[in-house]
């Protein structure tokens, strides 16, 4: 893919749980608008990387994060530049097939993504308009549930592995942390 004029500028870094494939979300910062991919590598059992055929895959204009959900059967891509939430189903060779009615709609520059493993929930943060969006997710489709505010610029998100209902975002320049407890039935966030 990448040319003596290309400039790829890697994004995130996603693993499936079972730990069979790892997604690379990344740029070509070099053309304009910027050109986004994932690019996908299965896993031997000593870690070493192979690139999975079809691999780069399209992803929007500017790929900021990518989550899995537990099942590994879905794949979560936010796309800082559009604004946008693009998400794929997984094929049993690591491929990406675009779900239906993706992308979703997210708020401005979403700048990280996390997936709830016990509970049908996807949460972006927003780094412009300080915000989280939550979704609820059925089949891979995302249906928002609403956004809630946060400290200024939240660049990076996670959820509490114990409990699966508190959830955290770093805030870059309100240089302090978010802290929400969600919702099990309703995915909201008080």
């Amino acid at each position: 893919l990448a040319g003596k004029s290309d400039i790829i500028v890697p994004t995130g870094v996603g693993v499936l749980a079972s730990g069979a494939y790892v997604y690379v979300t990344a740029y070509d910062s070099s053309v304009t608008p910027a050109t986004g991919y994932v690019f996908a590598f299965s896993v031997d059992s000593a870690g070493v990387l192979t690139p999975l055929s079809g691999s780069p895959f399209a992803a929007g204009s500017q790929p900021s994060a990518v989550a899995s959900d537990a099942s590994g059967a879905h794949l979560y891509v936010t796309d800082y530049a559009k604004g946008i939430v693009l998400a794929y189903s997984v094929d049993s060779s690591g491929g990406l097939t675009p779900v239906n009615g993706s992308p979703f709609p997210s708020g401005n520059q979403p700048s990280a993504v996390v997936v709830n493993r016990i509970y049908p929930f996807v949460y972006v943060t927003n780094s412009l308009d300080a915000t989280v969006t939550a979704y609820s997710v059925s089949n891979g489709v995302l249906t928002s549930l609403g956004n809630y505010s946060t400290g200024q610029q939240p660049v990076a998100i996670g959820i509490d592995p114990s409990t699966e209902r508190f959830l955290y975002t770093a805030n870059y320049l309100g240089n302090n942390v978010s802290g929400f407890e969600l919702s099990i039935t309703a995915g909201t966030l008080l």
